[in-house]
């Protein structure tokens, strides 16, 4: 998203200059270049519209009376294009007119600017178009945010609803009473991932807001780390997957808050498993800080598709979606992007590291 318009950012800018007269299209570009933006120029109505369509800029600075195809004429057929009729138009004219005048903000124009130029009032006017372009794509670009959003949610709410759904229904019709403990079984592992998923979302709300207090206590993370093995027996058993613990036999004990860090390493497994193929392994390996300066380290490991290395930020952002080569399903949700706040806010960090020969490495570091 693009930051509010300030002088600092004018370069982000780009300002498409038409004008069938030289010397005038040379003192918009000098103008504008000097005070950072980035200028492009169009001799004439045909060639402005070949310019927009390659390249659409932030702001057109079009002259009125041009060859071929005047400014009214250009306006209009950007209005008529979707993608172009946001882009504001600020008309350049000799004409005094009121007439004429209201003939181009009727076409589309924004503003406009008299002949001969006032620099001053070119770079007001062009300023304050911007300003309201910028806040424009502001808003489309938070709008398209809460879209993606509010999909995401829906469908990572459906699955476990779906399944559960399913699971009802066939218990409903009175299977055999093993039947019906497994089926009570993933009812119940459904709804977990459910509320899990839901807890996610408020923690994140509460931590970036500021609002979530750590209650730290010494902890022994290998009890989390046994604990969120136990939470994922079942989605691990129904692909054969082994589930180990590399530890040390002391207990391995970190100074955090014990329910934020044992999500953290529900939500690391929970990963892993998803995204393993069957008959493979996700280990979960501790390693306690050896001395003063040194970080404690729990690492996450799986044999799953791994994870491009140009994604390896994004998986951890809020409802970040990566498409990794044969995986069953696109890495969405929370879960990573609340990985990296728990450990950001005990003044740690997390990453991810390709595993060999396959697979990916999750890494926390505690300090």
């Amino acid at each position: 998203m693009k930051q509010p318009f300030t002088r600092d950012n004018a370069a982000d800018s780009h300002v498409l200059v038409v004008e069938d007269e030289e010397k005038n299209r040379r003192l918009m570009r000098d103008l504008l270049e000097a005070h950072g933006y980035r200028v492009t120029e169009a001799v004439d109505g045909e060639d402005a519209l070949r310019l927009i369509a390659d390249a659409p800029p932030d702001l057109i600075l079009l002259d009125v009376m041009m060859p071929k195809l005047d400014g009214i004429a250009v306006c209009r057929k950007l209005q008529a294009d979707e993608r172009t009729q946001p882009i504001p138009v600020l008309l350049v004219t000799a004409l005094h007119d009121r007439a004429d005048l209201i003939r181009g903000i009727a076409a589309g124009a924004t503003d406009y600017i008299t002949k001969p130029v006032d620099t001053a009032e070119v770079l007001l006017r062009v300023r304050n178009a911007l300003r309201t372009k910028h806040l424009y794509d502001e808003r489309c670009a938070l709008l398209r945010m809460r879209e993606e959003l509010s999909d995401m949610i829906v469908h990572d709410i459906r699955n476990p609803l779906l399944a559960i759904t399913l699971c009802a229904s066939a218990l409903r019709d009175r299977q055999s009473p093993a039947e019906a403990a497994r089926l009570a079984a993933m009812i119940l592992d459904q709804t977990q991932h459910l509320e899990g998923f839901i807890s996610d979302l408020l923690t994140v709300a509460k931590m970036e807001q500021g609002h979530l207090t750590l209650q730290r206590a010494r902890t022994d993370l290998a009890e989390l780390g046994r604990a969120a093995f136990r939470n994922h027996r079942m989605m691990a058993d129904a692909k054969s997957i082994r589930l180990e613990l590399a530890a040390p036999d002391s207990p391995c004990l970190a100074d955090v808050d014990p329910g934020l860090f044992e999500r953290l390493l529900n939500n690391l497994i929970a990963n892993a498993v998803k995204f393993s193929p069957a008959h493979t392994c996700v280990t979960l390996t501790l390693e306690p800080a050896d001395g003063p300066g040194t970080p404690c380290r729990i690492r996450v490991e799986d044999e799953g598709p791994g994870i491009p290395l140009g994604y390896r930020e994004a998986v951890f952002e809020k409802f970040g979606v990566v498409e990794m080569r044969g995986a069953d399903v696109p890495q969405t949700g929370m879960g990573l992007a609340l990985c990296r706040m728990v450990a950001e806010a005990h003044g740690g960090r997390i990453f991810v590291e390709a595993r060999q020969p396959q697979g990916s490495v999750f890494t926390v570091e505690l300090p």
